[in-house]
C-alpha cells in the first residue's frame, strides 16, 4: 500500500509547502488536486458573478438636497425601493452613508457661519468699548 503524507505534497504560489491535509487516498488537498481543477474554476466563476453589484436600471432624476427634509424624503423613497426590490440594498446603503455625510457637512457649515457671526459681533463690541474709553 502506498504511503500518503499528512500534508499536501504541492507547493503554494509563494513556493512554500502547502500545509493542508490531503484528500483521502491521494497526495493533494482539494485545492491542489489536479482532478478538481475544472470544479474549482467553475466555483470561482460562479462566486465572482454572485458577488458583483448590479446597478439599478431605474432612470433617476438628479436629487437636490437643500434641507434635512430633502434627505428624509430621499431616504424614505430609497427604503421603499429596497422593499420593492427596485434597488440593490448595497446602493441603498451607499445612499444612506452619503446623505449622512451631506447632513454633517451642512451642520458644520452652519456652525462655521454662526461662529463667524459671533466673532464679528465680538469684534464690533470690542471696537465700541475701545471708543468709549
Amino acid at each position: 500500500m502506498k504511503h500518503i503524507s499528512q500534508i499536501c505534497k504541492s507547493l503554494t504560489i509563494s513556493g512554500n509547502q502547502c500545509k493542508s491535509p490531503p484528500q483521502i487516498g491521494i497526495e493533494f488537498c482539494y485545492f491542489h488536486n489536479p482532478a478538481n481543477l475544472q470544479k474549482r474554476k467553475t466555483a470561482s466563476s460562479i462566486g465572482g458573478k454572485r458577488g458583483k453589484i448590479r446597478t439599478t436600471t431605474l432612470k433617476l432624476d438628479t436629487v437636490h438636497i437643500r434641507s434635512s427634509q430633502d434627505v428624509v424624503n430621499l431616504l424614505v423613497e430609497t427604503v421603499n425601493q429596497v422593499r420593492g426590490s427596485e434597488i440593490n440594498p448595497r446602493i441603498a446603503n451607499a445612499i444612506g452613508y452619503l446623505t449622512g455625510i451631506i447632513l454633517k457637512a451642512r451642520e458644520q457649515g452652519e456652525i462655521e457661519k454662526r461662529l463667524s457671526e459671533l466673532e464679528s459681533s465680538l469684534s464690533q463690541t470690542e471696537r465700541e468699548i475701545s471708543l468709549c474709553h
